[in-house]
């Protein structure tokens, strides 16, 4: 694949949150991406366009634990989650910009 013009170069910026604060979202296999508050219902990424892409296909979302007490007594549980992506333009060995480590 030709990787020119098609974003790959351009650094991304992603926030994933799931409205339930019981919900753990993380990664099984990383690809070279800056990750932040792994485990938690809020999960931030950093990295190139690719490697966020890859990394998205590794997002795993654990419904909390007390739901699986019982087996006999199966429970439905429903969260939402929420993708925000920035795109940062081309940041090479560059600080992220402030205002998204402090969201």
């Amino acid at each position: 694949l030709d990787d020119e013009g098609d974003g790959s170069a351009l650094s991304f910026w992603l926030v994933i949150q799931a409205n339930d604060p019981r919900v753990q979202i993380n990664l099984e296999n990383r690809a070279p991406v800056q990750v932040w508050q792994e485990g938690t219902a809020e999960l931030h990424m950093a990295g190139l366009y690719h490697n966020v892409q890859e990394t998205l296909r590794a997002l795993k979302f654990r419904p909390p634990g007390s739901l699986f007490e019982n087996a006999y007594d199966p429970h439905i549980f429903e969260f939402n989650v929420t993708l925000t992506a920035y795109a940062l333009g081309e940041i090479f060995n560059e600080p992220w910009p402030p205002a998204l480590l402090t969201s």
